[in-house]
């Protein structure tokens, strides 16, 4: 075996190792085993352990193409829904948009946007779910809605 073949092997074998231990890293974030502690001895949630994780799994079926896997948007398509002005200052108007969709241009946090968004088609359940992992994911601190506040607004929506 010449030293080429030799080394090719160890990088192999170094790339295999460092391959496991990223997934298996993954598999214990995202399973809630990796969690730190507090003074008081009890665990934290990390970030990729959300309060609501039904909203998080709508969001990455549904959501995740326009506005992006950490809501960062599309910069003039699709606005930012992470620290996004618009978001935060309306709940009834975030609510209606996921339930009509829209073609309007929106201002967010200074820029315009003019993207569509079609309906999304979801349950009450289903969008008081991932309206709270988005008003709640990426630093946001919004509103908490249940399926009271969604069918409140959908009553208004003529048909």
């Amino acid at each position: 075996m010449t030293k080429v073949d030799t080394l090719s092997k160890y990088i192999i074998a170094a790339s295999l190792a460092m391959f496991v231990a990223c997934v298996d890293n993954n598999t214990n974030s995202s399973n809630g085993s990796s969690q730190s502690s507090s003074n008081n001895g009890s665990s934290a949630p990390t970030e990729e352990k959300t309060a609501y994780p039904e909203g998080k799994t709508i969001y990455q079926k549904t959501c995740i193409t326009c506005h992006g896997t950490s809501g960062e948007g599309t910069q003039g398509m699709y606005p930012p829904l992470a620290k996004s002005d618009f978001l935060l200052a309306d709940k009834n108007r975030a609510i209606y948009q996921v339930i009509k969709g829209s073609s309007t241009t929106y201002t967010v946090n200074g820029s315009s946007y003019n993207g569509v968004m079609p309906p999304q088609g979801l349950s009450d359940g289903e969008e008081a779910q991932v309206l709270n992992y988005v008003y709640h994911a990426w630093g946001n601190n919004g509103f908490v809605l249940n399926t009271a506040d969604i069918k409140a607004v959908r009553d208004t929506i003529k048909k």
